[in-house]
C-alpha cells in the first residue's frame, strides 16, 4: 500500500439504496485516490477482515448478509475482494471486526483483537449504530463472556432493553447509562449551555436532558449516542447511513445538530476548546 494512505482520511458518506446498487461499486473514501493495484488489494484486505470478524461474531454469512440487507452471494463477493463493501453499511461490519473506514485505509483492523474491538464500540470509535448493529455486538461479547444472547433493541426512541443475565446488566447496560450520564453532565457543563440548550442540541426535552444526567431510568436513543460520539471525538460526522424513510429524517435532524454543534464550537475561544478537547480525549472509557 501506498504512504499516501497511512494518513488519516474521513468517511464520505452519502445516501445509497443497496437494492439499487447492488454491486457497492460507488463506495469510496474522500481524499483516497486508489490505483487499480491498490484497489483489488484493498478489496481483498476488507474481505479478510470481514471475513475473520464474521466468524468471529458467531453469524454465519446468511445472518450478516441479511442484516445489510444483500444477498449471501454478494457477500461472498466481498469476501473475495470481487467487490466493494458499501460505505454506508461499513458501521455493521465494525462491530464485529473493529472496523472503520480510516483502518481499512491504514491495514489496521487485522491488528485488533476481539477486546479492542470491544473498547472501539463503547469508545465511539466506530461510525455508525443502529439496533442491527447493536445486536451484533450484544452477541460477540455475550459469547465471550460466556452468557446467554437475548435481543436489545436502541432504535428510534425505545428503550434499551436490558438483558435478562444480571451479570450483563451490572457490568454493561447499566454501567453504560450510569456512566454515559456522568460524561453528558461534564462536557454541558465544560460548553457552559444550560440543559434547554444542550437539549436543543441532542434533538430532547431539558427534563430529558436532566434525566440523562442523574442517571434516573435514563433512556438513550440512537441519537443521542450519535450526538455523544461526535463531542468525544470532535471528528466523527453522525450524518450516518441506513436504509428506510425514518432513518434519513434522522439523517436530516443529524445534520442540524451537527451543524449547530460545529456552529457553537467555533464560538469558543482557544483555551476553552483545548480544555473541551482534553476532557473528551481523557476519555478511556464510557
Amino acid at each position: 500500500m501506498n504512504s499516501q494512505f497511512e494518513g488519516l482520511v474521513t468517511p464520505d458518506y452519502y445516501p445509497v439504496d443497496v437494492h439499487e446498487e447492488p454491486d457497492f461499486s460507488g463506495a469510496r473514501i474522500t481524499n483516497v485516490s486508489l490505483s487499480i493495484e491498490d484497489e483489488l488489494a484493498m478489496r481483498v484486505k476488507v474481505g479478510q477482515v470481514i471475513d475473520a470478524g464474521n466468524n468471529l461474531s458467531g453469524y454465519s454469512r446468511a445472518d450478516l448478509a441479511r442484516l445489510c440487507g444483500i444477498k449471501s452471494s454478494q457477500f461472498s463477493k466481498i469476501v473475495k475482494g470481487e467487490a466493494w463493501l458499501n460505505i454506508g453499511n461499513l458501521g455493521l461490519w465494525g462491530f464485529a471486526t473493529g472496523i472503520t473506514p480510516t483502518d481499512v485505509v491504514q491495514l489496521a483492523p487485522l491488528h485488533a483483537n476481539p477486546l479492542t474491538c470491544i473498547c472501539w464500540f463503547v469508545n465511539g470509535r466506530l461510525n455508525h449504530l443502529d439496533h442491527d448493529e447493536f445486536e451484533l455486538t450484544t452477541k460477540l461479547i455475550c459469547r465471550r463472556l460466556g452468557i446467554r444472547h437475548e435481543q436489545a433493541n436502541v432504535a428510534g426512541n425505545e428503550p434499551i432493553t436490558k438483558l435478562l443475565d444480571l451479570n450483563w446488566q451490572d457490568m454493561y447496560l447499566t454501567d453504560l447509562a450510569r456512566t454515559v450520564s456522568i460524561r453528558l453532565g461534564q462536557l454541558r457543563r465544560q460548553l457552559e449551555l444550560s440543559q434547554k440548550a444542550f437539549g436543543d442540541i441532542l434533538g430532547v426535552t431539558p427534563d430529558t436532558v436532566k434525566r440523562y444526567e442523574s442517571a434516573d431510568n435514563a433512556r438513550f436513543h440512537r441519537g443521542v449516542f450519535s450526538t455523544y460520539r461526535l463531542f468525544v471525538t470532535f471528528n466523527v460526522n453522525p450524518i450516518e447511513i441506513t436504509k428506510g424513510s425514518i432513518h434519513h429524517k434522522l439523517r436530516y435532524v443529524q445534520e442540524q445538530r451537527y451543524r449547530a454543534l460545529r456552529s457553537m464550537l467555533g464560538q469558543l475561544s482557544y483555551d476553552q476548546f483545548k480544555s473541551l478537547k482534553e476532557l473528551a480525549l481523557s476519555i478511556s472509557g464510557l
